[in-house]
């Protein structure tokens, strides 16, 4: 086995791309500007691209590219659309002959897993062809006419993957579990510069042990963390440290949101740094609750200072809410 840890995209594609005619690849994310650098610099080459990590969303500008390069044949490009998600990272060169070249390591097919960050691959030996074959098995063509459906295209240009979370997001310092201590009961919407909130109508006692809560932003660093996708949408748990603590992965729960509503959720994906929530809008919902109209665009600007609060109050139910930055956590706060 043959380690290479240094100059992936000089070591690897370059050296094997004039040799080959063929390149197919599974990968966990890619970008448009990857695929395209590749196509211009090899044109002979047949990539392809498997693309493991899809249901977590597509940038808009990336999906038209990979429609359009599909269409046009200078790749084929698939989304992998069932579960479980495919997170792995596997390359390999080959021609008519059956003449094979294939690497499997933690690259992702981008410039941030072949040029800027610190990756492994290793050249392997063994017929990479039940790996293939089973994304083939659970992907449909980018250019698919249901594909829209299926998988979140973003059309926010800030939206970023797993992979493109930024070192300051990783550091956010104030995104942690705290203690808990309850609600009070009140019908009444009030604003006091800080909050906008109706309380539960409920009387639940809340344990201090068990009652828990993370706040995650609605934007932060230029970065949405929530998506809409037709009736379901996906907000995004990466970077805050604890959040497993309170929202584990590969769970289904309960959320309890404005008027005692009660909606349907998991995190079977990305070990639980997304959260799906299933026929709920969640950008609906906080215009919702802080009674702006729904067309009003969402930005940095006017929605910095907003966090959805989601509180662990007994196993597999959560209350969810919206606070702004800034305030001491005595009660929910809707």
């Amino acid at each position: 086995m043959t380690l290479i840890v240094n100059e992936l995209y000089d070591n690897i594609i370059r050296v094997n791309a004039s040799d080959f005619p063929n390149l197919r690849v599974i990968t966990g994310y890619s970008s448009s500007d990857f695929v395209k650098k590749i196509i211009t610099e090899f044109p002979e080459l047949k990539i392809e691209l498997y693309i493991g990590m899809a249901l977590q969303g597509i940038n808009e500008k990336d999906h038209v590219f990979y429609q359009k390069a599909t269409k046009s044949g200078k790749a084929v490009i698939r989304y992998v659309v069932k579960k479980p998600m495919i997170h792995q990272k596997v390359l390999e060169f080959y021609d008519d002959d059956d003449d094979r070249c294939g690497y499997i390591g933690s690259a992702n097919f981008s410039d941030g897993g072949f040029c800027n960050q610190r990756e492994v691959m290793a050249m392997v030996d063994n017929s990479l062809d039940y790996l293939f074959d089973r994304a083939d098995a659970s992907s449909f063509l980018c250019i698919d006419s249901e594909i829209d459906k299926i998988v979140p295209i973003v059309d926010d240009e800030t939206f970023q993957n797993d992979e493109s979370a930024s070192n300051d997001f990783q550091n956010y310092s104030g995104l942690k579990a705290k203690p808990f201590s309850g609600y009070k009961e009140s019908e009444d919407i009030s604003e006091d510069g800080n909050h906008y909130f109706k309380s539960l109508e409920s009387n639940i006692e809340l344990s201090i042990a068990k009652g828990q809560y993370i706040d995650v932003p609605v934007f932060f660093n230029n970065r949405s963390f929530f998506s809409v996708s037709g009736c379901d949408s996906s907000l995004s748990l990466d970077g805050i440290k604890e959040y497993s603590k309170i929202v584990p992965g590969h769970s289904e729960f309960e959320v309890e949101i404005r008027n005692g509503r009660t909606i349907l959720a998991d995190t079977n994906n990305s070990f639980g740094k997304y959260i799906i929530f299933h026929d709920f809008n969640i950008r609906n919902y906080i215009a919702e609750l802080l009674e702006i109209d729904s067309d009003v665009a969402f930005n940095t600007k006017n929605m910095c200072d907003i966090k959805i609060e989601l509180v662990l109050i007994k196993d597999n139910h959560y209350v969810m809410g919206i606070v702004k930055d800034g305030i001491e956590r005595r009660e929910l706060t809707f």
